[in-house]
């Protein structure tokens, strides 16, 4: 398989592979997603995972795309889409419970779903998810920074 840092390097390398394999391969999916997330492109990367995960045979990734499918969803503010991030979140969580990154993202749901309970704006201590995800997506880009374009798109 064709790492996805490779495929970042040479996006006619990804097309090949996407030829060569079927509609049906839950593998060139995921792939076809990894390089749309990784370009921003996160409506066409959303769409090939939810197609990847749709398919019988699962992509060997399934952790890391619902990883980034939860990612993507929780970018909405809608309802709708912070329950689909959960779901995502919660199966990514299951496949590997050890998963920091994944906790995070769920903490970060329940903290988007109280914000919209609680809009005491006298409370000092309250902090928004909002603010709580720009510290989180700075200390990955620290963690990461060869990932940085990706991960932190705005600098603080």
């Amino acid at each position: 398989w064709v790492c996805v840092r490779e495929v970042k390097l040479c996006p006619q390398l990804y097309i090949l592979c996407l030829w060569w394999m079927s509609e049906q391969d839950a593998d060139a999916w995921a792939l076809n997603g990894h390089c749309h997330y990784l370009r921003g492109s996160f409506s066409e990367a959303r769409d090939s995972y939810e197609r990847s995960l749709s398919l019988q045979n699962q992509p060997l990734d399934s952790h890391l795309v619902l990883l980034r499918l939860g990612s993507i969803y929780l970018q909405n503010r809608q309802m709708e889409d912070l329950c689909l991030a959960e779901v995502a979140f919660t199966e990514a969580n299951h496949l590997n419970n050890q998963n920091a990154e994944v906790w995070a993202y769920l903490s970060l749901i329940c903290l988007r779903v109280s914000d919209n309970e609680h809009n005491d704006d006298d409370d000092p201590f309250h902090t928004t998810s909002d603010q709580i995800l720009t510290d989180f997506h700075c200390k990955e880009e620290k963690l990461f920074p060869e990932n940085a374009d990706i991960v932190c798109p705005q600098k603080i």
